[in-house]
This record gives C-alpha cells, structure tokens and sequence, in this order.
C-alpha cells in the first residue's frame, strides 16, 4: 500500500514514453519485495546479491520467468576460491545468458583479496562460455 503506487506513478510514466526496462539497485535479501516490485513496474533488479544474501537467480528465473530481468547474480566470494569453482558457476549461469534477460557479474565490487591470477580466470571463462567465444580483442593487464 505504501510502495507499489508510488512506483507505479513513475513506471507508467516510463512505460507510456517506450521505457521496457525499469531496474532497481537493490540490495540485501530482497525476496518478498520481487513480487511487488513487478506489480510496481520495475522488471530488472540489481545487484542480485549472492554472495551476502544467498539470492539464486536460477531460483528467482524459475519462480517469476523473464518477467524478471536480472543483472548481476556471479557470487563476487567464488573469485577466492578455486579455478575449478569459478568455471563450474559461470557454466551454473551459463542458461540464463542463454535465455535472456540476464547479464551477469560479480555482485558488487569484486573483494580486493580477489588474486588477480583469479579474476582474469572469471573474465576468461564469461567470454568462452557466457560469451561463446565471441571475437574480442585479447585481454591485457
């Protein structure tokens, strides 16, 4: 009551001048605000934290479809691991690239303990995978 039409308000104005994506950054567990939001005209959510609050966007993808668009969603922790987890989330999410209406990335700012070794690991891997090798420039440090 207190939210949605104040929302609501501003997407239908968005909506009636060719606005399709609407995006809220939103942090923390944001699981009963999703289906208020969408009855509110904010379809894309940002940055789905997984990391911190457990947030699954295969989850959230097979609960609200592509009404809901997701950006974010890549557990930033994972970075601190092994190369073996790294490559196994980024196959994980590798369907919902697929599918659309999802662009994926750390959620937040990548922890600075990350080995950079790591990181170009994940860049590597979003390219083969998320990517399908699309042709760009070599990366460089």
């Amino acid at each position: 009551q207190y939210l949605v039409p104040h929302y609501r308000r501003i997407t239908d104005l968005l909506h009636k001048h060719g606005v399709d994506v609407v995006w809220l950054d939103c942090d923390g567990d944001i699981s009963l605000l999703v289906p208020m939001w969408l009855d509110a005209g904010v379809n894309c959510m940002f940055p789905l934290e997984v990391g911190t609050w457990r947030a699954d966007p295969i989850k959230y993808r097979r609960e609200y479809g592509k009404d809901l668009l997701i950006m974010g969603g890549f557990d930033k922790h994972l970075l601190q691991g092994n190369k073996a987890q790294i490559e196994a989330e980024v196959q994980r999410l590798a369907p919902l690239v697929d599918e659309g209406g999802f662009i994926g990335f750390c959620d937040h700012r990548v922890p600075p303990d990350v080995p950079l070794e790591n990181y170009l690991f994940y860049l590597s891997k979003v390219r083969d995978i998320w990517g399908h090798g699309v042709n760009l420039p070599p990366m460089q440090c």
